[in-house]
């Protein structure tokens, strides 16, 4: 991803893209995103989302069509303590997980939409 260079980036929609777990580390520079668009990622996966960890503005997450993405990648975003929105539409987390982040992070809005049959 060609972001790194660009840390007052505040929205970023990297849906439809070839973003897998290894290449959206270039997110990490990005400390002002506040919202993120994570539409029909087929290669990222739980371990890709440990990648949003250190993004402490962010506020929005849609996560969206991302199979790859179970509640063991939900529990990687415990640390975003201003995260207030999280939609989650056809991916493998389950409302246990959901529950489970709303639990550590309890001001955040989950949105939990059908979901993906386990792959």
């Amino acid at each position: 991803m060609a972001v790194q260079k660009t840390n007052t980036l505040e929205t970023l929609d990297v849906g439809h893209t070839n973003v897998n777990d290894n290449n959206l580390q270039g997110v990490k520079p990005l400390k002002n995103l506040q919202k993120i668009y994570l539409h029909e990622l087929e290669k990222v996966s739980d371990a890709g989302m440990a990648n949003l960890a250190s993004l402490k503005e962010l506020r929005t997450i849609f996560l969206d069509k991302t199979r790859g993405v179970s509640d063991q990648g939900l529990a990687r975003l415990v640390n975003l303590k201003k995260l207030e929105r999280l939609v989650i539409t056809e991916t493998r987390c389950t409302e246990a997980g959901a529950r489970n982040l709303k639990k550590k992070l309890p001001d955040v809005s989950i949105e939990l939409f059908r979901n993906a049959p386990p792959l």
